[in-house]
């Protein structure tokens, strides 16, 4: 069976999207910490690889945005369902895809040095957890 062939041109802006998004800098944070000097000395003896400074700022933000949000919620004992509502949606339309990306990033590696921060990486799935997960 012959499969379709497509053109030449759009093979081609496919492979120059494809190296675009390859080179292109990894941004899942919304904002980094000021100061470079703190942000140079958090990275170098908080991360195993430098490369993953974006994960880093990432949960950075989700601790420093969502967290004290959702504290102060259950302080109030909010009975506002709306409210409450409207603080999933935005965590989630903010930071889920985001979020993700990171822990795919974390899969694949050990982003923070094992003395500093081993109990984040106790945190993240084990590989292979639902295969493993005995059924109920």
């Amino acid at each position: 069976m012959m499969q379709m062939m497509e053109p030449k041109c759009v093979q081609e802006e496919a492979l120059r999207l494809a190296a675009a998004d390859a080179a292109a800098p990894r941004k899942e944070y919304v904002f980094a910490p000021p100061g470079a000097a703190l942000r140079r000395r958090l990275v170098e003896s908080l991360l195993q690889d430098p490369r993953d400074e974006p994960a880093l700022w990432l949960l950075l933000n989700v601790s420093t945005t969502s967290l004290p949000v959702a504290a102060a919620l259950l302080a109030m004992r909010c009975s506002s369902h709306v409210l409450c509502g409207a603080y999933l949606v935005a965590t989630y339309v903010t930071y889920l895809q985001r979020f993700m990306l990171t822990l795919h990033f974390a899969q694949h590696r050990r982003l923070f040095k094992r003395r500093e921060c081993c109990c984040i990486h106790s945190l993240r799935p084990k590989k292979h957890t639902l295969a493993t997960t005995p059924s109920l």
